[in-house]
């Protein structure tokens, strides 16, 4: 399962100038079992990424199916594409991916790869490509 998982913590404000601290928020993608695993994991995370105190809050469950691509930025790529169910008839099954890349045009282009199994990539409908606030991903062993 994948969980996003946010520390957020108070620190220094680097321009110097008032308010003298700011709140910052960081947001990850964790591949785990458990929301017990997803706390473990981030709070690894977040000790060797600040020296402030942090809050884990919120970890929310996702409806991702993957994690494809490398690249900098994170992008919800929510897609339908066609199955025909045993009784011969065809429903549109709903797949949603996270894909890493640099644009969201490339992240359709990535998306599309990961549906090679389709007879006609034309019948893959991308509904919706969203830049998240995803910084890194993290798993399991």
């Amino acid at each position: 399962m994948y969980f996003e998982s946010t520390i957020s913590y108070w620190t220094d404000n680097p321009d110097g100038f008032k308010p003298p601290r700011i709140l910052v928020k960081r947001t990850i993608l964790v591949r785990a079992y458990t929301y017990t695993e997803v706390e473990a994991i981030t709070t690894d995370w977040g000790a060797k990424e600040t020296n402030e105190d942090f809050k884990i809050s919120p970890i929310k469950e996702t409806d991702i199916i993957s994690v494809v691509g490398e690249g900098e930025k994170f992008f919800k790529v929510v897609s339908y594409y066609p199955e025909t169910t045993p009784k011969g008839k065809i429903k549109m099954q709903k797949a949603v991916l996270m894909v890493q890349s640099g644009s969201d045009i490339e992240a359709i282009e990535r998306a599309k790869l990961y549906f090679d199994f389709l007879p006609d990539i034309s019948d893959l409908v991308v509904k919706s490509v969203t830049l998240t606030e995803i910084e890194t991903y993290l798993k399991i062993d």
